[in-house]
């Protein structure tokens, strides 16, 4: 699941930019050799998985 360097982070509201764009190399790698990417977020309360989705699905698309 989608982190910080200490591991999955849970209960917290929403991802820090910084801990969205540390994962932007990894993620684009895997991407290019996969057909379908998925990425789970463990930010479970309110809307805050789907927003952060959207948030690293933004950072990707500029890093094409």
């Amino acid at each position: 699941m989608l982190g910080g360097r200490t591991g999955p982070v849970s209960g917290r509201l929403r991802l820090a930019g910084g801990e969205l764009t540390e994962w932007l190399p990894r993620l684009t790698d895997m991407s290019r050799r996969a057909e379908q990417l998925r990425v789970p977020f463990n930010t479970c309360c309110d809307d805050a998985a789907v927003r952060d989705a959207e948030s690293i699905e933004r950072l990707l698309a500029g890093a094409s």
